[in-house]
């Protein structure tokens, strides 16, 4: 649970094909219950499909994939795609449970210039088309790793196997629309500063640096 969201997970049958079985044909997924309900993050994530061009399709295929949004009166159902390989602060919490030198970074740096390079990808797609996430953290990171036979060495193009590596951004509940306002507007949650596309700047940093050293920026 995280505020008046509800996280389950759930399996996805398709009973209709009699020639496989039923645990063949299960599909695990993610429910959230938002309470009250919301179609925010579903419109959202079906702006940035509709703008984002070509040149942009490996940041739109890191955007969390979301099958559908069913409205009710008093709350609202979205079904998001599982994953089962956790978030950056999954992984966080288990390197700092082995870590053993004070000195050495908290994750391999090679490691972490490669989810900064995916992070800072998606966050330009975004903003290219006008949109701010606004809640870019390690527990709304989920790490791609589908297994693959054989993968090449890391390039920018993301070919030869590391198609389905890196990090798709997910919880886009608190993401702004800056296209619906005027050029230059700023926006601000209680007596905080106002911001604008900075606000994901900082929380990209602030990533990072849990990656290096296994704590937010102070």
């Amino acid at each position: 649970s995280g505020g008046m969201s509800t996280f389950y997970m759930v399996d996805r049958v398709d009973a209709s094909d009699r020639t496989v079985s039923l645990d063949e044909q299960c599909k695990r997924l993610a429910l959230r219950m938002d309470v009250p309900r919301t179609a925010w993050e579903f419109y959202i994530h079906q702006q940035l499909l509709c703008r984002l061009p070509g040149e942009h399709a490996l940041a739109r295929a890191r955007l969390g994939k979301l099958h559908s949004l069913h409205l009710y009166k008093s709350r609202s159902f979205l079904i998001l795609e599982h994953s089962s390989h956790g978030t950056l602060e999954n992984m966080v919490n288990l390197f700092k449970a082995k870590k053993r030198s004070a000195r050495a970074p908290l994750l391999p740096e090679a490691l972490v210039m490669f989810y900064a390079i995916e992070l800072l990808r998606i966050v330009h797609a975004a903003h290219s088309v006008g949109v701010i996430h606004g809640s870019i953290a390690c527990k709304n990171l989920l790490i791609l790793a589908k297994e693959s036979s054989s993968w090449g060495h890391w390039q920018p193009a993301m070919v030869d196997g590391w198609e389905d590596r890196g990090l798709s951004l997910i919880n886009w509940s608190q993401s702004v629309d800056t296209t619906a306002y005027p050029a230059s507007s700023t926006f601000q949650y209680g007596e905080e500063e106002p911001w604008s596309f900075n606000r994901d700047a900082e929380q990209i940093c602030d990533v990072v640096h849990q990656l290096l050293f296994g704590e937010p920026l102070s």
